[in-house]
């Protein structure tokens, strides 16, 4: 190989390093500051994962546009947050429902993006040579923050639920969205579904260090919800979404999230991991009031982690 050769894939190397870096405190910050959704455009060039051999990045594994991604779901969030907390007078409602319209448009962009994503096959990765963390480690930890970006997505804007604009016929629409499961139980499905991956994860496997915030956004959504009556007609989906409505079920996911914060800290020793163990107890907390006052009933309503955060003063950088 030429010099030159040499010396070109080793900046390219470096400068994948240093995105990599870029992208993860981007996806960290997105969710303290408000900032518009190009604050990450100087990174739209490392979207692309077209080049033949993909370096792990000890803060994004092997999946640094999931990163990029994610921390526009983020500043997405906080800005559909913003608006809704304004105080607008009627005057302003049409500029509100435009820019709402506009919010929710973009998010759409980021879901397709997400959802046609495709994790990065064994043949591309170079090896880690970290018995600790294997490749395979890091491919499920791209498979996590890929699943956790949608999670927080559809937490923010729950209507991507239903896909379909309103002159389109039922017909047009992707069946899969026809399934008649409330909005909460396809989170809590999401949510358990990302914690299930997180599972198979080894307690010392160097991909737990990054683990803070997907254990923040798929803890958090371990909320209850209003099972189908027996009264009611159920297939088989809205059969098997009901079991992780089991308080039995959420029980065992909520430990599994604070003894896994709880490892995380004991490898990091940051004070911010045990931050975010309490915006989640607080998370449920709040939950778990609000299902007992009877406020949650069918309406599929959430409580944000990022409104507990905010509202308990416990915002700091989870990573």
């Amino acid at each position: 190989m030429a010099i030159e050769s040499v010396q070109s894939t080793k900046e390219r190397n470096s400068i994948r390093f240093i995105a990599g870096i870029m992208a993860y405190w981007e996806a960290l910050v997105s969710f303290l500051k408000d900032q518009p959704l190009d604050a990450t455009s100087y990174l739209s060039s490392f979207v692309d994962e077209s080049y033949d051999i993909i370096q792990s990045n000890p803060w994004t594994g092997v999946s640094t546009p999931l990163f990029i991604y994610l921390a526009r779901v983020g500043a997405l969030g906080r800005q559909r947050e913003t608006i809704q907390k304004l105080n607008l007078s009627s005057l302003a409602l049409d500029a509100e429902e435009q820019i709402q319209a506009n919010l929710i448009k973009k998010a759409r962009e980021i879901e397709t993006v997400l959802l046609g994503y495709r994790i990065p096959p064994l043949e591309k990765i170079e090896q880690t040579h970290d018995i600790q963390t294997p490749v395979i480690h890091l491919q499920k930890t791209a498979q996590i923050f890929r699943l956790t970006a949608l999670l927080e997505l559809y937490l923010s804007f729950p209507e991507l639920f239903t896909p379909c604009a309103r002159e389109s016929s039922r017909s047009e629409c992707d069946s899969s969205y026809r399934l008649e499961i409330s909005r909460p139980l396809k989170m809590l499905s999401l949510a358990t579904g990302i914690l299930t991956i997180i599972s198979t994860l080894p307690l010392d496997s160097g991909a737990n260090v990054i683990l803070c915030l997907p254990l923040i956004v798929a803890g958090s959504a371990l909320q209850s919800s209003s099972p189908a009556s027996a009264s009611q007609k159920v297939g088989l989906f809205d059969e098997l979404a009901n079991i992780h409505n089991e308080q039995g079920i959420h029980e065992h996911w909520r430990s599994f999230v604070r003894e896994r914060l709880k490892n995380i800290h004991r490898l990091v020793g940051l004070a911010s991991v045990l931050r975010a163990l309490e915006v989640v107890e607080r998370t449920w907390f709040r939950a778990d009031v609000q299902r007992i006052a009877g406020q949650q009933g069918m309406s599929g309503s959430f409580v944000h982690w990022t409104n507990v955060m905010v509202d308990e003063r416990l915002e700091t950088i989870f990573g």
